[in-house]
């Protein structure tokens, strides 16, 4: 499933590719037939009958067609609410835009998934596939959110080619059993993906990242992407593959038996540490 209402606050057609952006990232956790079959059931809610409303809507649904023609992918079915407003006291209160996709597809061998919970803690690594390509914009986050605040500029699929080609390339990994874990960052962010992965085993993990002066659009940001547990025996393999189909990945840290949980800025050192109990409070 795909949803990012909040960034369609910003963009719609942004949103709206993030939303399946983020409904292939899920999928790729199962090793599916070929992308080619993936199907989708678009569902859309919008009070399109208010003024501009249905510009919106017609710009996003365009731009989810566009990104699924260029991901060779199809919608099949779905349904839309295009009343979404009520008014209450004299005052029309409208419900956000938004795309929620539901992807499916054929699974050959249900024995060939990954789940995100990690499986060797203290043992292994993890790795980052940036889709972003760099770019962390913090519009439309969920940091953003808990500051009370919107942002301007919205995480997007700038390229549909490195969407799918990581999909292809992690879907290779799962095949040849070269990854042990997988979880996708486009809700929450990095950090949220690497506390979900870590608290879902009780243990710690110790990542870093380039700049201090950076941290809150490196940890936070949600730009489409997966993080990886690798074994030491398949860390060379899985790079290998990655670069076979121009998608870039980086080792952003290792897991730890500990219940530890620490950031480091490469440039400065570490800047937070807190315990995996403390951080599922703070989580939650």
């Amino acid at each position: 499933v795909g949803e990012q209402p909040i960034k369609m606050l910003i963009d719609s057609k942004a949103g709206a590719r993030m939303a399946v952006g983020e409904m292939l990232t899920n999928m790729a956790s199962a090793r599916i037939s070929n992308i080619g079959e993936i199907r989708c059931r678009a569902n859309w809610m919008w009070p399109a009958k208010l003024p501009h409303e249905g510009a919106l809507l017609y710009d996003a649904a365009v731009a989810m067609s566009s990104l699924c023609v260029g991901l060779g992918i199809a919608v099949d079915g779905g349904k839309d609410s295009l009343s979404m407003a009520a008014t209450i006291q004299g005052e029309t209160v409208k419900s956000p835009g938004s795309l929620v996709i539901l992807g499916y597809a054929p699974v050959p061998d249900i024995t060939k998934k990954v789940t995100p919970d990690i499986k060797r803690p203290g043992e292994s690594a993890l790795a980052l596939i940036d889709l972003g390509q760099g770019k962390n914009r913090l519009g439309g986050s969920a940091l953003a959110q808990a500051f009370d605040q919107l942002g301007d500029k919205s995480p997007d699929v700038d390229d549909p080619r490195l969407l799918r080609n990581s999909f292809l390339a992690v879907q290779q990994m799962i095949y040849d059993v070269f990854i042990l874990s997988l979880h996708d960052r486009s809700d929450g962010g990095f950090i949220t993906a690497v506390a979900e992965m870590c608290m879902a085993s009780r243990c710690g993990f110790s990542v870093s990242i380039p700049h201090a002066n950076e941290a809150l659009e490196s940890l936070f940001g949600e730009e489409l992407g997966f993080v990886i547990e690798l074994g030491a025996e398949s860390e060379k393999r899985v790079f290998e593959i990655c670069e076979s189909f121009e998608v870039p990945i980086s080792m952003i840290g290792i897991t730890l038996a500990s219940t530890i949980c620490t950031v480091d800025a490469k440039d400065t050192g570490e800047l937070w540490r807190c315990t995996t109990m403390e951080l599922r409070c703070l989580w939650e």
